[in-house]
């Protein structure tokens, strides 16, 4: 193996890895609401969520149940 080939490993590997972190960081800011509830979100914008799921960005937003 050349330098070429090491190369493109580690530019694979550090796409995957970024996608791993891109992926982990939207499901941790995925908030889930029960069917008979309803999730008010504040802060950017204001919305309500119902039995189904959202975004919530935790540093500009927050939910109440």
């Amino acid at each position: 193996m050349g330098y070429g080939a090491e190369s493109s490993i580690v530019g694979i590997v550090a796409a995957v890895i970024g996608i791993v972190l891109i992926l982990t960081v939207v499901l941790r800011m995925w908030k889930k609401v029960p069917q008979d509830k309803a999730g008010v979100v504040t802060g950017m914008k204001k919305r309500v969520i119902t039995g189904g799921g959202g975004l919530v960005i935790p540093v500009f937003e927050r939910i109440d149940y």
